[in-house]
């Protein structure tokens, strides 16, 4: 019996989560599909896996900006991804290896199949940050791309 409470109270919990965010767009089922990529996302970066999120990020941009600008330097291009402002108002890109905390508080549809996705991003240093980036559902592959670069 406790283990029917304990998951009712998780999938209450997971709800309430996913309901907190402040959606502009389209539709409920792209609002569904945006978190549950997100929440993978989420993971991905909180647990620091480098290349699986490198795989995620959309293929013009990196070839750009990770072959083109910054010479095929991985550390340096998931460094400088997550940039926004602190809650000091400080602009700051937290290295990626530090981040300890990242959800997803707003989801605004900029045009068809393009989601600008607003995250609050905690590092180890405690710095809270306000990141930007954006979110190509435009292919069965849903990508991303910075927007800073």
């Amino acid at each position: 019996m406790k283990k029917i409470h304990f998951l009712g109270f998780v999938l209450f919990f997971l709800s309430s989560c996913a309901s907190s965010v402040v959606f502009t767009g389209d539709s409920e089922i792209s609002k569904k599909n945006i978190i549950k990529f997100s929440t993978h996302l989420e993971t991905v970066v909180e647990q620091h896996q480098m290349p699986h999120f490198i795989d995620h990020v959309e293929p013009n941009y990196k070839a750009e900006q990770l072959v083109g600008m910054m010479e095929n330097d991985s550390v340096r291009f998931v460094n400088e991804f997550f940039c926004g402002n602190s809650t000091e108002d400080q602009f700051i890109c937290p290295d990626f290896d530090k981040i300890i905390s990242m959800d997803l508080t707003e989801i605004k549809q900029e045009s068809s199949g393009i989601y600008k996705l607003t995250y609050k991003i905690v590092n180890t240093m405690g710095i809270l940050l306000n990141v930007e980036v954006f979110l190509n559902t435009k292919q069965e592959k849903y990508t991303l791309y910075s927007a800073v670069g």
